[in-house]
């Protein structure tokens, strides 16, 4: 299938799924397929907010380095398999985009100043902190900050919903199962030593509890540097 059958289908496909779940007339809006994140924006939104409905991540103030080698996953098969639907379906969107488009809706994703904390899950933070200390932390930071250095997700800004569902998918087998996968084999293998649901749900409590409070440190900062 050529770049550009791949291009309709993948838009023929996208257009009948916000139909089905949105309603013919509640079709969230997005950037013109111009745009150099329009294609991305039909998911992710216009400021890659992330939409749950279909399932799509909070872009915006992700490193991009991390972005990127999500981006290979997809290309080179390691994520977005026939196991998984909604990554099966990145795969798709990403086979029609050229290098030079990804580097350009990088560049946009990257120009985002706006960083608002994801949607929030509740359960025993308390615990949450403690399993996330245990071995979440090693790469992704005290407080799910992430790495430049090492290409590693930040976490403070995700939601909260989306965590559990790629936790999960991490535990079940769906991502991280290829074998050139390094960076994935290792989360599944963190993953998979958490104990139960619960603990999925609690260690995700304890992110967007942080990601609230980076949020405000950051406005508080922004306070305090505005002229009287």
């Amino acid at each position: 299938m050529s770049s550009h059958s791949r291009w309709l289908a993948f838009l023929c496909m996208l257009g009948l799924l916000q139909v089905r779940v949105f309603g013919a007339d509640e079709v969230p809006q997005s950037l013109p397929i111009d745009h150099p994140f329009g294609l991305c924006s039909t998911c992710h939104g216009a400021k890659g907010e992330g939409n749950e409905s279909l399932h799509a991540p909070s872009l915006k103030g992700q490193h991009v380095g991390y972005l990127k080698k999500q981006i290979e996953a997809f290309q080179y098969g390691w994520r977005g398999d026939k196991i998984d639907a909604q990554g099966n379906l990145m795969a798709l969107a990403i086979s029609t985009l050229s290098d030079e488009k990804i580097e350009a809706a990088l560049v946009y994703v990257k120009s985002i100043s706006e960083v608002t904390p994801g949607k929030r899950v509740f359960g025993d933070r308390w615990r949450g902190e403690s399993l996330y200390q245990r071995g979440c932390a090693i790469c992704h930071g005290d407080k799910g900050e992430g790495s430049i250095e090492y290409n590693m997700a930040r976490l403070d800004m995700q939601h909260g919903w989306y965590l559990i569902q790629q936790i999960n998918n991490f535990r079940m087998g769906k991502r991280g199962h290829h074998q050139k996968d390094e960076s994935g084999k290792t989360m599944a293998f963190y993953a998979q030593l958490l104990p139960d649901d619960q603990a999925v749900i609690d260690v995700v409590a304890w992110l967007t509890y942080c990601s609230r409070q980076t949020y405000r440190e950051k406005l508080d900062a922004e306070t305090i540097k505005k002229p009287e």
